[in-house]
């Protein structure tokens, strides 16, 4: 998996790979699979994202306390930032990402504009995707393997 700030936009990709070998070598030539499964991990993924913005135990690491007295919670006033991530899939792997260009600063921090690391998607500016995200994101792919092999089409 792999973070990057391009431009307005924040982005990551992510791999369908490790833990789950075996199962997509079983279904990797039936058209559409492996680009259902990327879809299923992008939105796990994004879901979880969505949910860090109200949910504290959803988040990689706390978020550091605001810095003034105003009464909406963090990063939630209009809503537009957990709003704006989406999730794109290809037969090799998907796409999370936001159009707010003020989407990696709040995920990464900057010391240039001193704003403190606020994550919400499950992993660190590394790539490294959060244990427990990864386990979600791995029983949902079984999950869709075992569609994907259910209807017979392995």
């Amino acid at each position: 998996m792999g973070l990057a700030a391009a431009g307005p936009r924040m982005r990551a990709e992510v791999s369908i790979r490790d833990g789950i070998s075996a199962e997509l070598e079983r279904i990797q030539d039936i058209p559409g699979a492996l680009t259902t499964l990327a879809m299923i991990a992008a939105q796990v993924l994004v879901e979880r994202a969505v949910g860090a913005f109200t949910r504290t135990n959803l988040r990689p690491s706390p978020w550091p306390e605001r810095k003034d007295d105003k009464p909406h919670p963090l990063l939630q006033l209009s809503k537009a930032l957990s709003q704006s991530l989406t999730a794109q899939a290809e037969s090799n792997g998907a796409i999370i990402g936001s159009d707010r260009p003020y989407a990696a600063v709040h995920q990464l921090g900057s010391t240039k504009k001193n704003i403190p690391a606020r994550p919400f998607f499950a992993f660190d500016a590394d790539g490294t995707i959060d244990p427990a995200a990864d386990r979600l994101v791995q029983a949902a792919l079984r999950a869709g393997i075992a569609q994907i092999i259910g209807r017979g089409a392995v």
